[in-house]
């Protein structure tokens, strides 16, 4: 009888342990949660800070801006040009070259 009680506290300590083991986990569980909560909290906020900073500088004017925007107009008004001389002078020279060899015959 003595034998059995001591098998059955020995087996009655076990469970306990076991249990004081698993609700430590679930406290550990717990825990790791709040803390990666909070750290994902803290995430969000600061992609809401760069996310606003971004904005902010997106609509801010540079100083020479509007230089700028004139100076790249005037160079695409002048690369137009440049391609509609360039064209022409390929075909005066195929002309001339098509005159030179008519007259050669």
């Amino acid at each position: 009888m003595a034998a059995m009680e001591a098998c059955l506290r020995r087996a009655l300590d076990t469970v306990t342990a076991k249990v004081a083991n698993g609700r430590e986990q679930i406290d550990n569980v717990a825990a790791s949660e709040s803390a990666l909560d909070a750290k994902l909290e803290r995430r969000r906020a600061e992609l809401q800070r760069a996310e606003k900073r971004l904005h902010t500088v997106q609509k801010i004017k540079p100083a020479y801006q509007g230089e700028l925007t004139a100076l790249e107009t005037e160079i695409e008004q002048l690369w137009d040009q440049y391609v509609l001389r360039y064209r022409c002078v390929e075909a005066l020279k195929h002309q001339l070259s098509v005159l030179e060899s008519a007259q050669a015959e």
